[in-house]
């Protein structure tokens, strides 16, 4: 126990156990027992009562705060060096607006109508993206929940002088640490 997650929903979560749940349908399917950082997003307190009145506690937490999720529900693991890639983009990189329309984006007006959404200015903002040539680099609330490893991306990195990992799923100062050595 002890990871950080973030649901599909964006909420996010310590993980205080892994395993089957006496309560569940299937008792040895494998359930993730988590403490919200929304202390009102759960439904318990790390126990629960099986199908025959059995009390069973799994992990401890404020009432209203846990919950058991299925490990189907929360986001996969993503990397520090995974959200460096895909936040600072090649000049070349395809982009993803065409003729500056915003694909399968749109509001809807008060009569019903869909009226696209433009993104003027992409590359303009790519400018800005490029990791070559940035000393500091923000990648606040982007559910980091690792480092990784620094072969994960082409570029050197050795020029950055300032990371901002604010709001992320980083739980271990190890971790910190391996990005502190590896750029």
């Amino acid at each position: 126990g002890g990871h950080r997650v973030q649901d599909l929903d964006g909420y996010k979560a310590t993980v205080r156990y892994v395993g089957p749940v006496a309560a569940s349908k299937n008792p040895s399917e494998i359930w993730l027992g988590v403490e919200w950082d929304n202390k009102t997003r759960g439904k318990h307190d790390g126990s629960c009562v099986d199908s025959k009145g059995v009390f069973h506690r799994y992990f401890e937490c404020q009432m209203g705060s846990g919950s058991f999720v299925k490990p189907t529900k929360i986001k996969p693991p993503y990397s520090f060096f995974d959200s460096l890639r895909d936040r600072y983009v090649a000049m070349n990189a395809e982009q993803i607006t065409h003729d500056n329309v915003l694909p399968d984006c749109f509001v809807n007006t008060a009569k019903g109508n869909h009226i696209n959404i433009e993104f003027v200015g992409e590359l303009k903002i790519r400018k800005y993206q490029q990791i070559d040539v940035v000393n500091k680099v923000a990648m606040r609330c982007s559910g980091i929940t690792h480092i990784g490893k620094m072969e994960d991306i082409s570029s050197s990195t050795e020029h950055i002088e300032e990371v901002d990992l604010q709001d992320n799923l980083l739980w271990q100062w190890e971790e910190v640490g391996s990005l502190c050595h590896q750029i």
